[in-house]
Protein backbone atom coordinates (compact mmCIF):
# COMPACT_ATOMS: atom_id res chain seq x y z
CA UNK A 1 0.00 0.00 0.00
CA UNK A 2 0.97 3.65 -0.43
CA UNK A 3 -0.34 7.11 0.42
CA UNK A 4 -1.45 8.24 -3.01
CA UNK A 5 -4.89 9.88 -3.21
CA UNK A 6 -6.59 6.84 -4.73
CA UNK A 7 -5.23 4.58 -2.04
CA UNK A 8 -6.16 6.96 0.79
CA UNK A 9 -9.76 7.17 -0.44
CA UNK A 10 -9.96 3.40 -0.83
CA UNK A 11 -8.82 2.97 2.77
CA UNK A 12 -10.89 5.71 4.40
CA UNK A 13 -14.21 4.91 2.68
CA UNK A 14 -14.81 1.67 4.64
CA UNK A 15 -14.14 3.58 7.89
CA UNK A 16 -16.81 6.16 7.02
CA UNK A 17 -19.23 3.40 6.02
CA UNK A 18 -18.66 1.55 9.29
CA UNK A 19 -19.41 4.62 11.41
CA UNK A 20 -22.45 5.55 9.31
CA UNK A 21 -23.85 2.01 9.60
CA UNK A 22 -23.96 2.50 13.37
CA UNK A 23 -25.67 5.87 13.13
CA UNK A 24 -22.59 8.02 13.77
CA UNK A 25 -21.94 11.19 11.80
CA UNK A 26 -18.30 12.16 11.28
CA UNK A 27 -18.02 15.94 11.63
CA UNK A 28 -14.24 16.30 11.50
CA UNK A 29 -11.15 14.34 10.56
CA UNK A 30 -7.81 15.27 12.17
CA UNK A 31 -4.89 14.48 9.90
CA UNK A 32 -1.49 15.62 8.74
CA UNK A 33 -0.75 17.35 5.44
CA UNK A 34 -0.52 14.28 3.26
CA UNK A 35 -4.32 13.87 3.58
CA UNK A 36 -5.00 17.28 2.02
CA UNK A 37 -5.53 15.68 -1.38
CA UNK A 38 -8.80 14.05 -0.21
CA UNK A 39 -10.31 17.17 1.40
CA UNK A 40 -12.94 17.65 -1.30
CA UNK A 41 -13.73 13.94 -1.46
CA UNK A 42 -14.89 13.61 2.17
CA UNK A 43 -17.20 16.66 2.26
CA UNK A 44 -19.32 17.59 4.18
CA UNK A 45 -16.91 16.18 6.75
CA UNK A 46 -14.30 18.81 7.65
CA UNK A 47 -10.65 17.99 7.25
CA UNK A 48 -8.56 19.60 10.02
CA UNK A 49 -4.91 19.53 8.96
CA UNK A 50 -2.10 20.03 11.43
CA UNK A 51 0.90 22.22 10.61
CA UNK A 52 3.99 20.85 8.91
CA UNK A 53 6.23 18.94 11.34
CA UNK A 54 3.24 18.73 13.70
CA UNK A 55 1.22 15.58 14.28
CA UNK A 56 -2.05 14.46 15.83
CA UNK A 57 -0.96 13.47 19.32
CA UNK A 58 -3.71 10.89 19.87
CA UNK A 59 -2.81 9.11 16.66
CA UNK A 60 0.93 9.21 17.33
CA UNK A 61 0.48 7.78 20.83
CA UNK A 62 -1.78 5.05 19.50
CA UNK A 63 0.74 4.15 16.80
CA UNK A 64 3.55 4.02 19.34
CA UNK A 65 1.53 1.70 21.58
CA UNK A 66 0.73 -0.62 18.66
CA UNK A 67 4.39 -0.71 17.56
CA UNK A 68 5.47 -1.65 21.08
CA UNK A 69 2.85 -4.39 21.30
CA UNK A 70 3.72 -5.80 17.87
CA UNK A 71 7.41 -5.73 18.74
CA UNK A 72 6.72 -7.72 21.91
CA UNK A 73 4.66 -10.30 20.01
CA UNK A 74 7.26 -10.79 17.28
CA UNK A 75 10.21 -10.97 19.67
CA UNK A 76 8.38 -13.56 21.81
CA UNK A 77 8.56 -16.04 18.91
CA UNK A 78 12.33 -16.38 19.17
CA UNK A 79 13.11 -16.19 15.44
CA UNK A 80 15.67 -13.70 14.17
CA UNK A 81 13.36 -12.64 11.35
CA UNK A 82 9.68 -13.34 10.64
CA UNK A 83 7.55 -13.50 7.46
CA UNK A 84 5.16 -10.74 6.48
CA UNK A 85 2.15 -12.91 7.37
CA UNK A 86 3.27 -12.91 11.01
CA UNK A 87 3.88 -9.15 11.07
CA UNK A 88 0.41 -8.47 9.66
CA UNK A 89 -1.22 -10.92 12.07
CA UNK A 90 0.62 -9.38 15.04
CA UNK A 91 -0.70 -5.94 14.06
CA UNK A 92 -4.22 -7.35 13.68
CA UNK A 93 -4.04 -9.07 17.08
CA UNK A 94 -2.65 -5.98 18.82
CA UNK A 95 -5.38 -3.77 17.32
CA UNK A 96 -8.18 -6.22 18.15
CA UNK A 97 -7.12 -6.68 21.77
CA UNK A 98 -6.53 -2.96 22.41
CA UNK A 99 -10.04 -2.16 21.12
CA UNK A 100 -11.64 -4.93 23.18
CA UNK A 101 -11.60 -2.94 26.45
CA UNK A 102 -13.39 0.29 27.40
CA UNK A 103 -11.16 3.29 26.74
CA UNK A 104 -9.93 5.09 29.86
CA UNK A 105 -11.17 8.45 28.63
CA UNK A 106 -13.83 7.10 26.29
CA UNK A 107 -17.56 7.71 26.09
CA UNK A 108 -18.46 4.51 27.96
CA UNK A 109 -17.13 2.79 31.07
CA UNK A 110 -18.59 -0.57 30.07
CA UNK A 111 -18.58 -0.76 26.27
CA UNK A 112 -15.37 -1.17 24.31
CA UNK A 113 -14.58 0.89 21.19
CA UNK A 114 -15.01 -2.28 19.13
CA UNK A 115 -18.51 -2.90 20.46
CA UNK A 116 -19.54 0.74 20.02
CA UNK A 117 -18.31 1.07 16.44
CA UNK A 118 -19.01 -2.43 15.08
CA UNK A 119 -21.87 -3.62 17.29
CA UNK A 120 -20.14 -6.93 17.86
CA UNK A 121 -20.21 -8.72 21.16
CA UNK A 122 -17.19 -8.22 23.45
CA UNK A 123 -14.17 -10.37 22.70
CA UNK A 124 -14.60 -13.85 24.20
CA UNK A 125 -11.23 -14.49 25.82
CA UNK A 126 -12.20 -18.14 26.27
CA UNK A 127 -11.57 -18.45 22.53
CA UNK A 128 -7.94 -17.30 22.93
CA UNK A 129 -6.70 -20.86 23.19
CA UNK A 130 -3.30 -20.64 21.53
CA UNK A 131 -0.49 -18.10 21.86
CA UNK A 132 0.72 -16.08 18.91
CA UNK A 133 3.77 -17.76 17.37
CA UNK A 134 3.05 -21.19 18.83
CA UNK A 135 3.94 -24.25 16.77
CA UNK A 136 0.99 -26.56 16.10
CA UNK A 137 -0.13 -29.44 13.93
CA UNK A 138 -3.34 -28.57 12.04
CA UNK A 139 -5.81 -31.31 11.23
CA UNK A 140 -6.67 -31.51 7.52
CA UNK A 141 -9.53 -33.38 5.89
CA UNK A 142 -8.50 -35.62 3.03
CA UNK A 143 -11.06 -36.92 0.56
CA UNK A 144 -10.91 -39.86 0.22
CA UNK A 145 -9.73 -40.51 3.75
CA UNK A 146 -8.20 -43.96 3.24
CA UNK A 147 -4.96 -42.76 1.65
CA UNK A 148 -1.39 -42.33 2.86
CA UNK A 149 -1.59 -38.53 2.63
CA UNK A 150 -0.57 -36.62 5.78
CA UNK A 151 -3.39 -35.91 8.23
CA UNK A 152 -1.75 -32.80 9.73
CA UNK A 153 0.21 -29.74 8.56
CA UNK A 154 3.03 -27.92 10.37
CA UNK A 155 1.86 -24.39 11.17
CA UNK A 156 2.41 -21.31 13.32
CA UNK A 157 -0.50 -19.79 15.25
CA UNK A 158 -1.38 -16.23 14.24
CA UNK A 159 -4.63 -14.65 15.47
CA UNK A 160 -8.31 -15.52 15.99
CA UNK A 161 -10.58 -15.38 12.95
CA UNK A 162 -13.30 -13.74 15.05
CA UNK A 163 -16.00 -16.35 14.50
CA UNK A 164 -18.02 -17.88 17.34
CA UNK A 165 -16.42 -21.30 16.87
CA UNK A 166 -13.07 -20.07 18.13
CA UNK A 167 -11.18 -20.74 14.90
CA UNK A 168 -7.68 -19.36 14.35
CA UNK A 169 -5.54 -18.24 11.47
CA UNK A 170 -2.29 -20.12 11.03
CA UNK A 171 0.74 -19.80 8.80
CA UNK A 172 1.59 -22.92 6.82
CA UNK A 173 5.26 -23.64 7.56
CA UNK A 174 5.77 -25.20 4.12
CA UNK A 175 4.29 -22.45 1.97
CA UNK A 176 4.05 -19.41 4.26
CA UNK A 177 0.39 -19.01 3.29
CA UNK A 178 -2.30 -18.11 5.83
CA UNK A 179 -5.00 -20.67 6.53
CA UNK A 180 -7.76 -21.11 9.10
CA UNK A 181 -8.58 -24.10 11.28
CA UNK A 182 -10.55 -24.98 14.39
CA UNK A 183 -8.66 -28.13 15.35
CA UNK A 184 -4.97 -28.32 16.15
CA UNK A 185 -2.43 -30.06 18.35
CA UNK A 186 0.03 -27.85 20.31
CA UNK A 187 3.64 -28.95 19.82
CA UNK A 188 7.01 -27.97 21.21
CA UNK A 189 8.73 -25.13 19.36
CA UNK A 190 12.10 -26.46 18.21
CA UNK A 191 15.13 -24.92 16.53
CA UNK A 192 14.09 -26.67 13.31
CA UNK A 193 10.73 -24.85 13.38
CA UNK A 194 12.47 -21.52 14.01
CA UNK A 195 14.74 -22.23 11.05
CA UNK A 196 11.69 -22.77 8.83
CA UNK A 197 10.20 -19.46 9.99
CA UNK A 198 13.45 -17.67 9.20
CA UNK A 199 13.67 -19.42 5.82
CA UNK A 200 10.24 -18.11 4.83
CA UNK A 201 11.14 -14.61 6.06
CA UNK A 202 14.44 -14.59 4.19
CA UNK A 203 12.64 -15.55 0.97
CA UNK A 204 10.57 -12.38 1.43
CA UNK A 205 13.68 -10.27 2.14
CA UNK A 206 12.50 -9.56 5.67
CA UNK A 207 15.14 -7.86 7.87
CA UNK A 208 16.80 -9.29 10.95
CA UNK A 209 14.79 -7.94 13.88
CA UNK A 210 17.88 -7.51 16.04
CA UNK A 211 19.40 -5.30 13.35
CA UNK A 212 16.36 -3.07 12.88
CA UNK A 213 12.58 -2.92 12.58
CA UNK A 214 10.34 -5.14 10.48
CA UNK A 215 8.52 -2.20 8.88
CA UNK A 216 9.87 0.41 6.46
CA UNK A 217 8.94 3.36 4.30
CA UNK A 218 10.28 2.67 0.79
CA UNK A 219 11.36 5.90 -0.89
CA UNK A 220 13.43 6.96 -3.85
CA UNK A 221 16.24 7.70 -1.39
CA UNK A 222 16.24 4.22 0.12
CA UNK A 223 14.47 2.35 2.92
CA UNK A 224 13.53 4.40 6.00
CA UNK A 225 12.95 2.33 9.17
CA UNK A 226 9.58 2.89 10.85
CA UNK A 227 10.41 3.16 14.55
CA UNK A 228 9.10 4.98 17.60
CA UNK A 229 11.40 7.88 16.73
CA UNK A 230 10.17 8.13 13.14
CA UNK A 231 8.16 11.34 13.36
CA UNK A 232 8.91 13.30 10.19
CA UNK A 233 6.20 11.59 8.16
CA UNK A 234 5.62 14.62 5.96
CA UNK A 235 8.96 13.99 4.28
CA UNK A 236 7.73 10.57 3.18
CA UNK A 237 4.56 11.73 1.43
CA UNK A 238 3.48 9.27 -1.21
CA UNK A 239 6.04 6.66 -0.14
CA UNK A 240 4.78 3.07 0.04
CA UNK A 241 4.55 1.44 3.44
CA UNK A 242 5.56 -2.18 3.59
CA UNK A 243 6.28 -4.91 6.11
Amino acid sequence: PNRAKKQLIRRIDPVFQQYHSRGFEIDEVLADNEFQCIEADILPTRLNLVSRNEHVGEVENSNKYLKQTVRSLLCSVGARRVPKAMVIAAMDLATTCSNAFPARNGISNSLSPSTIVTGRQPLNFNNLKVTFGSYVQIHIHNNPTNTMQPRTIDAIALNPTGNTQGSYYFMNLDTGQRMSANKWIPCRLTSHVLSNIERLAEAENQPLMHDGPSMFWHTAHGDIPLTDSTDDHDNHQGAPYEV
